[in-house]
């Protein structure tokens, strides 16, 4: 009875832990907002990012955003860390 209610358990914190990584959309909307807000140097405040088609794959994510009406497109891996962004020419 003790194994049984020990895999019960273990089962049971898996799946919650599985759970907890599991980000909102707006969550991810505002991450993507932080990284290309640092991207620029810090040079624009997260809630002036307009962000346009985020792309995520397994190692990588891309993105364009506009800020102040200058384009960018960025990149980073996909946890959104040591993001990237350069101006597009028009």
């Amino acid at each position: 009875m003790k194994l049984r209610t020990m895999f019960c358990m273990l089962a049971s914190a898996m799946t919650l832990a599985a759970c907890v990584g599991t980000e909102t959309p707006e969550q991810l909307h505002s991450k993507i907002q932080k990284a290309t807000a640092e991207a620029l140097g810090g040079k624009v405040s997260a809630e002036a990012v307009v962000v346009v088609n985020f792309e995520r794959k397994s190692a990588s994510a891309s993105w364009h955003a506009v800020v102040a009406n200058v384009a960018y497109l960025c990149n980073s891996d996909e946890q959104l860390n040591l993001p990237d962004c350069a101006p597009q020419s028009s």
